[in-house]
Order: structure tokens, then C-alpha cells, then sequence
């Protein structure tokens, strides 16, 4: 946890974990899911003490989560799919290698010269990501975005264009083939990052 050691001063931080080895009773002896453990404990409100950040659960979740990312074992599928297949008429695939998470706290900003105290007035959505090259990255996207991607994880079965629709009746937005030309930009956006990696071959 980087990023959180780096804000808390130092006597802070060791009292933290301190109570984490003296009161959290680990469901794991692995040592990379103690990080999750860690995360637990502090849900727990265990070991929080007066003074603490308010985003201090949700930044030490976000920097798990880049760790889950990184340590995965997960590999891109090489077979099932056409890498440039139409990520509309067909069924998008998605990387194993992706997760769709959502703070009330700009978690991928805060450092030790920013430290919002207050959370946003609307929540902030982000895809964190491993890519080809094997490294782990963010990106800011929107709720229509966040629920699009959702919709296609929910939906193994459903063409792109099908999932649109799907979204587009949430949305209560008449016009699904506008929806869909947007959708598409976004869909290619993604295949570019390796978070959808191709389509499937059966035909819309």
C-alpha cells in the first residue's frame, strides 16, 4: 500500500498494522492475499482511529486491486474469438484482466499533496486494467460506460449490439442505432487497451 504509507506519518502507520497482526484473525497464510485481509480489517473498522482520511478504505481497496491486477495468473485466450471481429455484430470478449470499480474518493489522484476530504457528488468510476505488456493501468470512465462493460460481463451470450439495446432501455434512450454508433467508438477504445480482446465468430 504505496500510496497510503506515504500519508500516513510514520508512528501512524506501524500502530495501524500493529493491530492488524494483534486483532484480524487471517482466513489465508498466503502472503499476496494478506493484502485482502488488510483491506478486511480496515471494512471492519478495526484499528481506525480519529483523524484518519475518509477515503483511507477506499484508497487501500484501490491499491489492492492493482495488486490482485498484477499478481493474477489469468493469460488472454488465444482461441474462440476473431482478435478484429465486429465488437457489434458479434460478441465482444472480454480480458479476464479488468475490473470495474467504483469510490467516492478520487482514490487514483490522492498523494501526499492532495487529500480531498470530502467525497464527490457523484460517484467516480474507474477500469483498472493489465494489458499485452503486462502492466497494470487506470482509466476514468462514466456510469453509461461502467454499466456497458457490466452488461457484456452479464451477457456471454449477447452481441454487442444486443447489450446496447439492453443499455439504451436502462437509459430510457429512444435512439438505439445513435447509441450504438457511440457505443461502438467506445468499444474499439477498448479493444486498443486490451480490455476487450476481439469478438466472437457467431454471426448478429
Amino acid at each position: 500500500f504505496p500510496v497510503l504509507y506515504s500519508i500516513l506519518d510514520a508512528q501512524r502507520w506501524q500502530r495501524l498494522v500493529r493491530t492488524f497482526f494483534d486483532q484480524h484473525a487471517c482466513q489465508t497464510p498466503y502472503f499476496l492475499e494478506i493484502p485482502q485481509e488488510f483491506v478486511t480489517f480496515l471494512a471492519s473498522g478495526q484499528g481506525l482511529e480519529e483523524g484518519d482520511p475518509p477515503f483511507l478504505l477506499e484508497l487501500a481497496h484501490y491499491e489492492w486491486m492493482e495488486l490482485v491486477l498484477d499478481a493474477s495468473t489469468e493469460q488472454f485466450p488465444t482461441t474462440g474469438f476473431h482478435p478484429e471481429g465486429d465488437l457489434l455484430r458479434a460478441i465482444p470478449q472480454l480480458s479476464p484482466l479488468h475490473v470495474v470499480l467504483s469510490y467516492q474518493y478520487p482514490v487514483h489522484e490522492i498523494c501526499v499533496e492532495f487529500q480531498p476530504q470530502t467525497p464527490l457528488s457523484q460517484p467516480l468510476w474507474l477500469l483498472v486494467y493489465r494489458d499485452r505488456a503486462d502492466q497494470v493501468r487506470f482509466m476514468e470512465i462514466n456510469a453509461p460506460t461502467a454499466r456497458l462493460l457490466q452488461l457484456i460481463e452479464e451477457n456471454p451470450d449477447n452481441t454487442g449490439f444486443q447489450v446496447v439495446g439492453q443499455l439504451a432501455e436502462e437509459l430510457q434512450f429512444a435512439d438505439v442505432e445513435k447509441l450504438a454508433a457511440f457505443a461502438r467508438d467506445i468499444l474499439l477504445q477498448m479493444h486498443q487497451r486490451d480490455i476487450l480482446i476481439g469478438a466472437s465468430l457467431k454471426p448478429c
